[in-house]
Parts: structure tokens; C-alpha cells; sequence
């Protein structure tokens, strides 16, 4: 098999000649053809037939190939691999954020202590070139990086951030967690509501 049907294999979408992106093409491996086919909104099918041989013969170009077509026209096929977006929801990005600069105002733990943190957080779940992107980018990149790296999920995040503020403060990590998880319910004083927990 040609890197060319391997690639596309491979492939979350492909693009042909700028066209729609396509989740599928069809390869009949015994005549070693290679069938892309659309509709093109005006209630006809488009369809780009790569002839025997030529799949062996695709040239990387970009993102993708040039391959000569059943009518020896060189086409551009291009292929993508779908990311996964996470939204991170407003209690982490807002609310952590309002929660520790309520913890720096009332003397709880200094906000570059929790910068610190939030780094070496970054830097345990993500670490590299992209933790460094992440930690440079400030406090709302990072909290993305670790919802993206986490894929959606806070647990981790919250667990982590918890253990590590409750090491240097004198509040419990399960104390530091209910106030992470719901930062709405801080109302008044951050240090009563940790006190209380």
C-alpha cells in the first residue's frame, strides 16, 4: 500500500481540489483505484477517480498530495486530523481566578506563591515546549492547556491545585478542593469558608 492511501487512512477529513471535506473515499485495492465522490448542492455528484498506478506515484505537497486524475489532471488532495476543542467553563477560568486573588487580598497565600503553583502544575501535567507556552501565556492559557490536556475533565486539575495550596497554607486539601469546585459558594470570607470545611 502507497504512503498515499496510508495517509489517507490515517485521516480524520480530506480535501480535493478545494472542495467539501469528505470523511471517506473509496480504494479498491485489487485495481489499486481511488475514488473520491460529493454531492455538489446542486443535486449531482462530483467525483475525482485516481486511475491504477497512480496512488503509487503521489507526490507530498503541503498537507497533502498532488496525484494525477483519470483525466491526467494533477489534483490536490489534502488531508486534516480533527482537535478536539474544550471550552473551559467559567468557574475555572473566572472563578479559580477571582478565588486566588481573593486569597492573595486576604492574606491567605501571596498570588505569586499561586503563580508559582499554577506553573509547576502546568509543568507536572503538561511539561515541555507546550507547558512553557501555557505558563507564559498567564493564568487563563494555562488553565486551557490543563482542561485541554485532561480532555474536558477538571478532576485532575482540582486535585492537583488542592493538594498543592494545601501544602502551603494551613487550610485542608479537601477544604481548598470544595472551594475550587464551587467558587461561587465562597460569599463572604475565603478564610472563614476554608476554616469551616
Amino acid at each position: 500500500m502507497s504512503s498515499f492511501i496510508d495517509v489517507l487512512n490515517s485521516s480524520d477529513v480530506i480535501r480535493v481540489d478545494g472542495g467539501p471535506l469528505l470523511s471517506g473515499f473509496e480504494y479498491d485495492s485489487d485495481d489499486d483505484v481511488v475514488k473520491f465522490s460529493w454531492d455538489n448542492g446542486e443535486g449531482d455528484t462530483d467525483v475525482v477517480i485516481i486511475p491504477p498506478g497512480e496512488a503509487a506515484t503521489a507526490e507530498p505537497n503541503g498537507n497533502g498530495f498532488l496525484v494525477q486524475d483519470e483525466a491526467g489532471e494533477v489534483v490536490k488532495v489534502e488531508v486534516f486530523n480533527l482537535t478536539p476543542k474544550y471550552p473551559v467553563p467559567a468557574k475555572l477560568h473566572t472563578g479559580w481566578g477571582t478565588l486566588l486573588h481573593r486569597a492573595d487580598a486576604e492574606k491567605v497565600i501571596h498570588y505569586s506563591i499561586t503563580k508559582i503553583l499554577m506553573d509547576r502544575l502546568v509543568d507536572d501535567f503538561i511539561g515541555g515546549h507546550a507547558g512553557r507556552i501555557a505558563n507564559n501565556g498567564g493564568f487563563l492559557a494555562q488553565i486551557e492547556a490543563l482542561y485541554k490536556a485532561d480532555r474536558g475533565r477538571e478532576a485532575a486539575m482540582l486535585c492537583g491545585l488542592s493538594r498543592r495550596l494545601s501544602e502551603l497554607t494551613p487550610y485542608s486539601k479537601e477544604a481548598w478542593k470544595a472551594a475550587l469546585s464551587d467558587p461561587d459558594s465562597v460569599s463572604d470570607s475565603l478564610a472563614e469558608y476554608l476554616r469551616a470545611r
